[in-house]
């Protein structure tokens, strides 16, 4: 397979950090400072450990590390640093130069795939939009704030309040529950959703975020304290064009009408007040 002259880092994926549990996801090779990027599409190993880990996030992590490697030089440790926890690298090993075929397939049966015969490129049905935004609101609360077990995915009115809500209130992406409360999470991604079903979302949390300010003020909420936060992501997109500048500004707008606080990505000072919320202080 040729001289070894070359190195490979293997990368993990670790979907909740604080457990502590990782899957090798991706590897990367090193050689003459040109830097490849292996990995198996269907990323059998992480399925078979969290089957919910949308599989188009960790490939959004691959694809920014690697080309974050190639143009800024090959301090890999130093870099790969800047992707933790949810990304991690082993110690440098070495490595047969060059990268052949078949060296290739050796490398990604050997770290990548389940099991010696698991297909290495397979078309997979992408999840829908709404998934794909939660996941990245999932990966947001998880860079904000330690992770809580009390964090409610798709929670309901009976979840949040109590049963004793009669109205009819829609789901919200996240609640996290607090000694002190409640924090009420849902938005939009621009980077990945059309103007029009931008605004739908938008509408739909907007007023379910008006609902439960009227438990609050009805005096239902049996809590201490109710927070809605109404999250915009990737506001910059495609900032030449101007449906995506209407679209932003109307999500803005509309949230801070009926949510206790609006998180814009774009704006450091709306991340800081996102961690503060999320600790209730």
């Amino acid at each position: 397979m040729g001289n070894l002259s070359a190195s490979y880092r293997l990368v993990y994926f670790q979907p909740a950090p604080e457990d502590g549990e990782r899957v090798s996801v991706a590897l990367l090779y090193t050689a003459d400072g040109d830097v490849d990027l292996l990995y198996d599409p269907t990323f059998s190993k992480l399925k078979c450990l969290d089957p919910n880990t949308d599989p188009e996030i960790v490939k959004m992590y691959l694809e920014d590390l690697s080309s974050s490697v190639r143009t800024r030089g090959a301090d890999v440790d130093l870099i790969a640093k800047q992707y933790s926890p949810h990304l991690t690298t082993s110690e440098k090993r070495k490595a047969s130069s060059p990268l052949t075929d078949e060296l290739r397939l050796h490398l990604l049966r050997r770290f990548l795939s389940k099991g010696e015969h698991a297909m290495l490129t397979v078309e997979k049905t992408k999840p829908s939009k709404a998934d794909q935004v939660k996941e990245h609101l999932r990966l947001l609360i998880n860079r904000t704030a330690i992770k809580s077990p009390y964090l409610k995915e798709d929670a309901k009115a009976d979840w949040v309040v109590g049963p004793h809500v009669r109205r009819k209130i829609g789901t919200v992406a996240f609640a996290l529950r607090h000694e002190n409360g409640v924090v009420l999470i849902d938005g939009v991604d621009l980077s990945i959703m059309k103007p029009r079903s931008a605004a739908s979302r938008v509408g739909s949390i907007a007023y379910t975020f008006l609902q439960y300010g009227r438990v609050r003020q009805m005096g239902f909420f049996d809590r201490k304290a109710l927070s809605r936060v109404g999250i915009v992501m990737n506001g910059a997109t495609s900032p030449d064009r101007p449906d995506y500048k209407d679209i932003h500004d109307f999500a803005i707008q509309e949230f801070r009408k009926d949510a206790d606080l609006v998180v814009d990505t774009t704006l450091p000072e709306t991340i800081n007040e996102f961690k503060e919320t999320l600790a209730l202080k």
